[in-house]
Order: C-alpha cells, then sequence, then structure tokens
C-alpha cells in the first residue's frame, strides 16, 4: 500500500514533467532512476541540504523529522501508518499539510498530534490497477494476510483454529 502509493505518485509526477527525487530505505545498488524518478538513499538527504538542494515540494514520508532535512516551499508530511514518526510539536509546525489515509486516520492524526483541522487533509493509499486486471481462478479455501504481521496475524493466528473448525480445508498464506 504504502511504499506503492509513493512509487505510484513518484512516476505520476514525473510523466507529468516535474523532476522527483525519493529519499528512501534502498541498497546503494538500488539508486537511480526508474520511470524518471531519481532514487536516492534517505540518509543523503543531509548532503542535498548541504550542497544547497532547495525543492518546490518535500513530501516527507512518515517521518516528521525530514521535514527539517531540505528546504522547500511547501512541506507535506505524508503518514502511512498510525501517526507520525518524530511527530514532535517542532517538527509538525513545519508541514503545510500532513495527510491521512482516511476520515478516522485524519482525526486520530488530529487528536494524537494536537493538529488544526485545516492542516490534515484526507487522502489514500494508491496501487496500479492494471496490476489486477487478470483474470485468477478463485480458491475459497486460500485465506491470503498481506500486511505487516504487527497489524493483526497474531489475532488472525488466534482465530484460526476456530476458522479450521468451520471449514477444514482452509490454507492461510502470509507475505509481507
Amino acid at each position: 500500500g504504502s511504499e506503492t502509493a509513493v512509487i505510484e505518485m513518484a512516476k505520476r509526477f514525473a510523466a507529468s514533467g516535474w523532476r522527483v527525487t525519493v529519499y528512501g530505505d534502498m541498497d546503494v545498488e538500488e539508486e537511480g532512476f526508474y520511470d524518471g524518478v531519481l532514487y536516492i538513499r534517505h540518509e543523503k538527504t543531509a548532503v542535498a541540504a548541504m550542497l544547497g538542494a532547495e525543492f518546490d515540494v518535500l513530501v516527507a514520508w512518515r517521518d516528521a523529522s525530514l521535514l527539517r532535512a531540505v528546504p522547500a516551499k511547501q512541506r507535506v508530511l505524508w503518514v502511512h501508518d498510525v501517526w507520525a514518526s518524530n511527530g514532535s510539536h517542532d517538527n509538525l509546525l513545519r508541514a503545510d499539510a500532513v495527510l491521512g489515509l482516511s476520515k478516522w486516520h485524519c482525526e486520530l492524526l488530529r487528536q494524537h498530534h494536537a493538529l488544526p483541522a485545516e492542516q490534515v487533509v484526507q487522502t489514500r493509499n494508491g496501487i496500479d490497477v492494471s496490476r489486477f486486471e487478470q483474470q485468477v481462478e478463485r480458491d475459497p479455501t486460500k485465506a491470503v494476510y498481506s500486511s505487516s504481521p504487527d497489524r493483526g496475524l497474531w489475532s488472525l493466528l488466534q482465530m484460526w483454529p476456530r476458522i479450521r473448525e468451520r471449514v477444514p480445508t482452509a490454507t492461510l498464506h502470509v507475505f509481507y
């Protein structure tokens, strides 16, 4: 969800003629241009700032401390988790907008971080729907858990024996 959203957003901005750089958590050999987007290790944000880089729009992904890293005309904090990492009042004051993924998420961000309603904007995760155009044969006994294990896998495993009582041939496939 969130990683795909960043990639899809970056590709679309680049395709519209914007120069896009994504600072992320990647290996050195993964750095480079992909679909018109420059991907660089996040540790290099400090280097960019020291070299005088300035961006029109900085979209800080998950971590509010990134709002301090590189000078920008506009700063957006895109929160993909429950709340912002390093979400101190000082860091959050630097955000022109904080993006939440749903109405519920926006309200939680406002309450948890004491943000004014006008600073929090509802958005959503992004996916490339063409990835799901193929026809597949469905298996009604196959359950797929495809989120981070800390987002409910333990609860599912606690329920699994009761599920298997009702559907003895049920299988569970865990991916992340």
